[in-house]
């Protein structure tokens, strides 16, 4: 299939790409886990696969002669597309870069910071906990070493929620072993994209990232579940972001293409860097709210992934702020609902998605759970 382009991913955060390239000229193919997944009605050819399986992208591309790149807006499959890349000869940091990056293990390790401090155990033992304890104490943050969007993410105040969040996070776990413990960070936090360019990093979209912390009328906790994002956030902050991301790469090999950095500014340590990825970020940040603001940053990707040079003309800011809002709803199946003013749903053919009928409102303890966004903008970030 020649001039073609492979999309991993085929939810709502990659459909702006695949029209990007349908509107190019590029045959899409697309992999995905859902044969239902909303991408798979827009692309040339769909492969229903497990966008994490490596060795089922290989195989299948035995049998495609040419793809003139790889790339996966939005999804946390930064490996897969760089084996794809490399087996096609296309841009991407190598499979090796991208593993160390998306593995949380790896990545606290070769980024080396002195703060969050951390430790790494394979098993809910009572020793981690007294280790822990004596060197850091609680709260701390339990994570997965191969998740994302929160899936097996806990807080623990005490011993005994400790050993459950350590048991937890290794159920999570997709195919490694490990979990990574972290000291609880405080303060202002940003969704930050870059490409890195000769192996320095340029930002193209920095999101102030707000927080749900409890259900509405429970004492329950929501930790970690990001109710909405504002793009864009604080452009002083620009040399900073540039210069912690252009180390982080250079210590995880990511020499070139996109890279994600989440980023605290802690009450006591200062900015700190929570995740990183070699991709961009999902939760609509660049994919709608870039647009929105005048970044094109969908199309900057593209042209990464197809070898055309950099056009720093697509980050030009139009002077807007764009946002997205995630209402807190209970779990159930919603009956019916109308979308009155929403700019993109035009622009992107997506009116079907946003006004389905048999949607599912999942139980709220992930962000992967999260089930209704609101989409706006306006001349002030409030």
């Amino acid at each position: 299939m020649s001039n073609s382009v492979w999309i991993v991913g085929g939810g709502i955060m990659q459909v702006p790409a695949i029209l990007e390239a349908k509107k190019r000229g590029y045959k899409v193919i697309l992999s995905d886990g859902n044969e239902e997944c909303v991408g798979q009605q827009y692309v040339d050819d769909f492969n229903h696969i497990d966008t994490y399986d490596i060795d089922a992208h290989r195989l299948i591309a035995e049998y495609i002669p040419v793809v003139t790149g790889v790339l996966a807006p939005g999804a946390d499959v930064g490996p897969t597309v760089s084996a794809l890349a490399e087996f096609f000869g296309t841009p991407s940091c190598t499979l090796e870069a991208a593993l160390d990056t998306r593995n949380k293990a790896s990545m606290r390790l070769l980024v080396n910071d002195k703060y969050p401090r951390f430790d790494i155990v394979q098993s809910p033992t009572e020793s981690a906990a007294y280790f822990w304890e004596t060197r850091v104490g609680y709260p701390c943050v339990i994570k997965p070493v191969d998740n994302c969007a929160t899936r097996g993410i806990s807080v623990a105040h005490n011993r005994a929620e400790f050993l459950e969040g350590i048991k937890t996070a290794m159920k999570a776990n997709k195919k490694s072993t490990g979990v990574v413990i972290e000291e609880l960070l405080c303060g202002p936090e940003w969704a930050t994209d870059f490409f890195i360019v000769n192996r320095q990093a340029t930002l193209v979209n920095a999101c102030q990232r707000l927080f749900r912390h409890h259900i509405p009328g429970t004492k329950e906790t929501l930790f970690g579940i990001e109710g909405a994002i504002v793009n864009p956030w604080d452009s002083n902050l620009t040399e900073t972001f540039e210069k912690m991301a252009t180390r982080a790469a250079s210590k995880l090999g990511v020499t070139e293409g996109p890279f994600k950095l989440d980023i605290i500014k802690d009450e006591k340590y200062g900015f700190c860097i929570l995740e990183a990825a070699t991709r961009l970020s999902g939760g609509f940040d660049h994919e709608f709210l870039g647009p929105m603001v005048g970044k094109d940053i969908t199309g900057l990707l593209l042209d990464y992934a197809t070898g055309v040079p950099f056009d720093y003309d697509k980050l030009k800011w139009n002077g807007k702020y764009a946002a997205s809002y995630m209402p807190y709803h209970h779990p159930g199946k919603i009956s019916g609902w109308e979308v009155n003013e929403l700019d993109l749903r035009d622009k992107y053919e997506m009116c079907h998605y946003f006004t389905r009928s048999d949607t599912e409102i999942l139980d709220l303890r992930n962000c992967a759970a999260r089930s209704l966004w609101v989409l706006c903008k306006g001349d002030t970030p409030q």
